[in-house]
């Protein structure tokens, strides 16, 4: 279904959003006859004001009713040549779609059930069960006669078609469970693949040595190679099986130990929440249907455990991804989202960042964006929003932002400006800007200025931030107070 109104909001549509587009096919009486919410509650909604829990379910349920109604079938070449702004059913109700990617050709399978059919990539992720986030599992890993949840029901495969390489292509869904209706099928996707890629690229350049665990087939030599990654100079292992990923980094990281290469590597395991345990390929292997009753999260605590320890001695910084959902028992979705694989997967990390990402116009972008390219919609980049939702070294739930455009890159100095200000560093007065009565005039004179930056601001900022994000006690502050009075009466040391 088009949308008719933009919205910026990362993490699906809310109430008021919903609402607005529902007054451009509604006038606010039929709306509220068909909805049965009254003109004063629908006038709440639309002003931000409070609801309750039933308001709010009576809303969705018609604005789903109202996208079935005039939704269609289609795919992906097709809304992507077109410059709009669309909805997707999914399994949490219609979500926005963000950006539209080619990945080119790769090996594919059709997947047949009794009432259902899909085509896709063979590491394509489908969701066995609609309420376990720990059930997805890739098109080539499925068998004829599993059950798997589709939109009518479960249901059980019947047919497996290998197809030959198709040129394949993904999309994001701008809600945090990221998945969406395809075929009858409840599909998967992120970035977090290519974030990792970009990660693992700056870190070459600080003379460290990527070490890849792949999980989901997704990373490609030539889309590496785009995100900066020298892939002459990385380790690349697939895998799918838990305790031989937790072996092989085991086995990896003591030869580190014994040769005296500490702080040399870097490792990113992509991701957790496509493992399997091998008492779960042993299941597969005697085709028995039984459940899981825990060994998967048991083989993850040891892999996560195994990794804690070795890292610290070998100095070797892991980076693991994991996909996030809402816990669909909370009235009201939390701050921190939940992940799948066991409470250690949120214990044992020393630093867990949530990430979110939408697309962004030009015009909403301060500075070069970049321009379009040949056939590309109206979008110039992503913005990434990270919120660090555990941290053992500074203060917790901080939050920033990252423009990527997909011309220029990474912008270095994108939401650096905002922050300063937060800083007290340099000072906003409306539209413009200063430094202790310096005036810096508008953004834009001075917001790609490297120099202003590198060497004025940051170290400023530097100095504010090792104080203000840090951890400290209340002999912390008496401490700094006594200093604080030493220096201004100009005498004694303390």
């Amino acid at each position: 279904m088009k949308l008719k109104n933009d919205t910026n909001n990362m993490l699906g549509l809310t109430e008021k959003e919903m609402l607005i587009e529902l007054m451009e096919f509604y006038t606010i009486e039929t709306l509220s006859k068909l909805s049965k919410l009254s003109h004063v509650t629908l006038n709440n909604i639309k002003n931000g004001e409070p609801f309750s829990y039933k308001t709010k379910k009576l809303l969705i349920d018609f604005f789903n009713y109202h996208c079935n109604a005039f939704s269609f079938e289609s795919t992906i070449p097709e809304l992507s040549s077109e410059e709009a702004i669309y909805l997707i059913d999914t399994p949490d109700g219609y979500q926005r779609i963000g950006e539209f990617v080619t990945k080119g050709k790769k090996r594919c399978f059709k997947i047949n059930t009794k009432n259902h059919s899909i085509e896709c990539a063979e590491n394509h992720l489908i969701q066995i069960d609609l309420n376990n986030q720990d059930s997805w599992i890739m098109a080539k890993d499925l068998v004829i006669g599993q059950m798997i949840c589709t939109m009518t029901g479960n249901d059980y495969i019947n047919e497996i078609i290998e197809l030959e390489n198709q040129p394949v292509y993904d999309m994001s869904i701008l809600h945090e469970n990221h998945r969406y209706w395809a075929g009858g099928f409840s599909n998967h996707n992120t970035y977090k693949s290519s974030i990792v890629q970009k990660v693992l690229a700056n870190a070459q350049k600080d003379g460290l040595i990527p070490v890849i665990f792949d999980t989901e087939n997704a990373i490609d030599d030539e889309g590496a190679k785009r995100l900066g990654l020298d892939t002459t100079k990385v380790k690349y292992i697939p895998t799918f099986n838990i305790e031989k990923c937790r072996n092989d980094i085991f086995k990896f990281l003591n030869v580190v130990k014994e040769k005296g290469l500490e702080g040399k590597f870097i490792i990113a395991i992509d991701s957790l929440g496509n493992l399997q345990s091998a008492m779960e390929t042993t299941r597969m292997e005697k085709d028995s249907h039984s459940m899981d009753m825990g060994s998967r999260a048991r083989a993850i605590g040891s892999l996560l455990t195994t990794c804690t320890q070795l890292a610290g001695l070998t100095r070797t910084p892991i980076i693991i991804t994991n996909h996030l959902y809402d816990n669909p028992g909370d009235l009201h979705p939390t701050l921190v989202k939940n992940m799948p694989g066991g409470k250690k997967c949120v214990y044992l990390p020393s630093v867990a960042v949530q990430l979110m990402r939408k697309p962004v116009k030009a015009d909403a972008i301060k500075g070069n964006a970049g321009e379009l390219a040949a056939g590309q919609r109206n979008y110039v980049g992503i913005i990434i929003r990270a919120l660090t939702a555990k941290n053992r070294f500074i203060k917790q739930y901080l939050e920033g932002e990252l423009f990527i455009s997909f011309s220029n890159g990474a912008d270095k100095y994108h939401g650096l400006l905002d922050l300063a200000v937060e800083l007290g560093v340099i000072q906003q007065a409306g539209a413009t800007y200063s430094i202790d009565g310096e005036k810096l005039g508008y953004a834009k004179s001075f917001a790609e200025d490297a120099d202003f930056w590198e060497n004025k601001i940051i170290p400023l900022m530097q100095k504010k931030i090792d104080v203000n994000w840090a951890y400290s006690s209340e002999q912390d502050k008496e401490i700094k107070k006594m200093e604080a009075e030493a220096s201004n009466e100009g005498g004694e040391e303390v």
